[in-house]
């Protein structure tokens, strides 16, 4: 089972809702503006990536297997062609 950005987005909103303390509105806070970036899993050890995932309530028997998705060649690829056009739309403007 992969879980790309897409769902991780849509459990932090499920998380959201749930939100009671300070300091998990200021995680939810936080992991919007990251999971904005296509390509923040590239940019994350695996013990931060799993610890994302976990607080998303992946579950355990998926946690490998989704980080592996997340940080998969295709990803890359896609990831890097977003900002190239990012890149080339700021630059033209």
């Amino acid at each position: 089972m992969n879980f790309d950005l897409i769902y991780l987005k849509e459990k932090l909103c499920e998380k959201k809702k749930q939100v009671i303390t300070e300091k998990d509105k200021i995680k939810i806070s936080n992991l919007e503006v990251l999971l904005n970036d296509e390509s923040i899993f590239f940019k994350l050890d695996i013990q931060t990536a799993l610890g994302i995932l976990m607080f998303l309530d992946i579950p355990q028997e998926y946690l490998l297997e989704t980080y592996n998705y997340l940080v998969s060649p295709e990803n890359f690829k896609k990831s890097r062609e977003g900002i190239e056009i990012q890149s080339k739309l700021t630059n033209n403007h």
